[in-house]
């Protein structure tokens, strides 16, 4: 709560939940350390690729996509 000041910001992240607009700390406190991580550079943006629950070589059930320090999606199979 003094990390981020906001009742239900500290609920979402407590369960475990994502949300487009989150940023990067706060969907590393919601889901812990990413098993991998890519990062591309580009010229206007940074976009990097978060995978969770790995099962098998290089084959991830969540991977979530951070543009610039705020998450823009995911994918969850």
């Amino acid at each position: 709560m003094d990390k981020y000041g906001d009742a239900e910001i500290v609920g979402m992240i407590m369960k475990k939940m994502i949300w487009q607009g989150m940023t990067a700390d706060q969907l590393i406190d919601s889901l812990g350390r990413p098993v991998m991580a890519d990062k591309k550079v580009y010229k206007t943006k940074t976009s990097e690729t978060y995978k969770y629950d790995q099962v098998g070589k290089n084959r991830f059930r969540r991977r979530v996509t951070v543009e610039n320090g705020v998450v823009v999606g995911w994918d969850i199979k």
